[in-house]
């Protein structure tokens, strides 16, 4: 479920959808944003009602689903991603200061 911001895309919902290899539900929550988000998802932690609940309180808006065709590129880029990501795992203690010196 996608709501606000970036998702008001419908090419931003795409490339989420297909990046995840799954259908994006489009919540039309106006401009409730990240805070509702993260009250309802506090409730749906503290057992106050299920996740479910959501399409209640904002409706249920468009479904987006993967484009077929960009699923692999998205899945090779990843692999280069974690690729570059284990290579300089390494690298990243000083970029966050006390010896970005050596």
């Amino acid at each position: 479920y996608v709501m606000d911001g970036g998702a008001k895309s419908p090419l931003w919902r795409r490339i989420t959808a297909s990046v995840l290899g799954a259908p994006v539900h489009y919540l039309p929550a106006g401009e409730k944003g990240s805070g509702f988000g993260t009250a309802f998802l506090a409730g749906v932690a503290a057992g106050l009602w299920e996740f479910s609940y959501i399409k209640t309180l904002v409706g249920q808006g468009e479904v987006t689903e993967p484009e077929p065709a960009w699923i692999p590129v998205y899945d090779a880029l990843y692999r280069v991603y974690r690729d570059t990501y284990l290579r300089l795992e390494d690298l990243y203690p000083r970029l966050g200061g006390g010896d970005a010196q050596r």
